[in-house]
């Protein structure tokens, strides 16, 4: 289905933890180019592809992707105690009990079911790391590979979880995360070429010919902003379970206290803006 509205390469396989699809040709992108006006672009307008593959497919062909019932899933999944000491005593460290994980869950429910906060359901990617996006030179183009979380989603969350990534795994630093000025631009990009498809003009003019107001573009970064808690969680609960089962050489725990500590320091902050009126 992706393959047919151009979103991803044709699948060959599928097996019980993974799939095989086509090679997808270019570079994986880096920080350095991730951020630039011209590649960023380029992902937003494949982004926006993505986000309206659901427009014409049906809903038994789409995957759901809820990620507070993910995210009560993983925490079912986090181990009571790690077999290894050391990651037992890191554990202990770095977080207070596995309960925090609940209470913070529904908090985040509460907060964004709120009939204030209104992001739609799109086809999301779920994954946007820039090591998860391919730069095809030749063509000049975005491609995003790894779908394996692919699904209906809110918007606001693969738009969050995408400048959440911009810190990185193996050199994870939050001073990345896109300024303020970067996300209105990035938006305003975003929701132009969004726009565009809506009104029906997908074949037609140019995406900047398209006009979006200052209180639209301002809704969805303080919405996409709410969101990026959401990521952050997830993911460290992704992180506790893979610290217990991965045979990848990589200090789990470590990377998921760094989002753990992003999120505690932005939490208020976030959980405290609104959302203009129209």
């Amino acid at each position: 289905m992706l393959n047919e509205h151009e979103c991803c390469g044709k699948v060959y396989g599928l097996f019980e933890n993974g799939m095989c699809y086509e090679f997808v040709a270019g570079q994986t992108m880096t920080f350095e180019n991730v951020g630039n006006d011209h590649c960023s672009r380029l992902i937003i307008r494949k982004l926006v592809d993505l986000h309206c593959v659901n427009r014409t497919a049906s809903e038994d062909e789409l995957q759901v992707f809820d990620a507070f019932k993910k995210m009560s899933g993983f925490l079912e999944l986090v181990p009571e105690a790690y077999k290894d000491e050391k990651q037992q005593r890191q554990f202990v460290e770095y977080y207070p009990n596995r309960d925090i994980f609940a209470k913070e869950i529904e908090i985040l429910r509460e907060h964004l079911t709120d009939s204030s906060i209104h992001s739609p359901k799109v086809f999301c990617h779920n994954d946007l790391a820039y090591g998860n996006i391919v730069y095809d030179k030749e063509k000049d183009c975005a491609n995003f590979i790894d779908f394996e979380y692919a699904g209906l989603n809110h918007q606001a969350y693969d738009l969050a979880n995408h400048f959440n990534e911009f810190a990185g795994v193996e050199e994870c630093d939050y001073s990345r995360f896109p300024s303020r000025e970067y996300q209105i631009s990035w938006l305003t990009y975003y929701l132009k070429c969004w726009n565009k498809v809506h009104n029906g003009d997908s074949d037609g003019g140019a995406d900047d010919d398209v006009e979006v107001t200052d209180q639209q573009v301002e809704s969805l970064y303080v919405v996409v902003n709410k969101f990026t808690l959401v990521s952050h969680l997830l993911w460290i609960l992704w992180t506790l379970i893979q610290a217990e089962h991965s045979e990848i050489d990589f200090d789990f725990l470590r990377y998921g206290k760094l989002r753990f500590d992003e999120y505690n320091r932005r939490k208020h902050e976030l959980l405290a803006m609104t959302v203009p009126s129209p």
